[in-house]
């Protein structure tokens, strides 16, 4: 019954709204039309000159090469995150496993090969999903060069 009944007034509703275009003038119709094509490319437009200069990207090297046996610590250098125009840097956050030292620069384990990575994110909907990496390849000597 209640599905007899909303199909019902499903016809109705779309009778009234046949009727309502069919009075409408050809005119106001276009002018709907057109309002709706502008307002879409207005806000295209308006997000585009709004995000030009977005960035999200690491401050510094992104990949380092060390030596097996060389003392090397890391002082962190950040990134740089501009979403919609607005810094959003602050809502960055580093994800790592490489411990650091009195100091708090990042003390790399360089006493075998190994790599080690800084994974970088930020809060926020332009950049969900989207990481940056920071890189640090502990390698023998014959490798570099």
């Amino acid at each position: 019954m209640a599905a007899a009944k909303k199909s019902s007034s499903y016809g109705r509703t779309k009778k009234r709204v046949e009727k309502v275009i069919k009075r409408s003038n050809k005119a106001t119709l276009f002018l709907c039309v057109a309002a709706l094509v502008i307002g879409i490319a207005a806000g295209a437009f308006a997000y585009i000159k709004m995000s030009e200069n977005d960035r999200f990207e690491l401050i510094g090297d992104k990949e380092y090469t060390i030596l097996v046996g060389e003392d090397f610590t890391y002082s962190e250098e950040g990134a740089v995150a501009i979403a919609l125009g607005r810094d959003v840097s602050g809502t960055l956050s580093a994800v790592t496993d490489i411990p650091k030292d009195e100091n708090g620069a990042y003390k790399i384990d360089t006493s075998a090969e190994g790599v080690y990575k800084i994974v970088y994110t930020v809060d926020s909907l332009k950049y969900k999903n989207i990481e940056r990496i920071r890189v640090f390849r502990v390698v023998g000597g014959e490798e570099i060069g």
